[in-house]
């Protein structure tokens, strides 16, 4: 009975596992990339980022800033943009 449950278990999570991976990668043309670029230009405006910004740069503020600056709500430009 044990190995019947541990042996659901791991299939539940494959599954699920699968189920994510899917969802991941069909999201990504359904993201507004014109979102991401008003919240870029936020930070241009801003001076947090100079105009020709690279995209090291982006992830770089994104990396050391985005917890401190989540009243901004950079999410679409430092988590799915990136």
């Amino acid at each position: 009975m044990i190995i019947f449950i541990i042996v659901i278990f791991s299939e539940l999570i494959i599954v699920l596992s699968a189920l994510f991976g899917f969802i991941a990668t069909t999201m990504y043309p359904f993201l507004d990339d014109e979102i991401a670029g008003m919240e870029i230009q936020k930070m241009i405006d801003k001076g947090y980022l100079n105009a020709d910004y690279t995209i090291e740069e982006l992830g770089g503020f994104c990396h050391d800033y985005y917890n401190v600056l989540w009243e901004e709500d950079l999410t679409t430009a430092c988590f799915w943009f990136l």
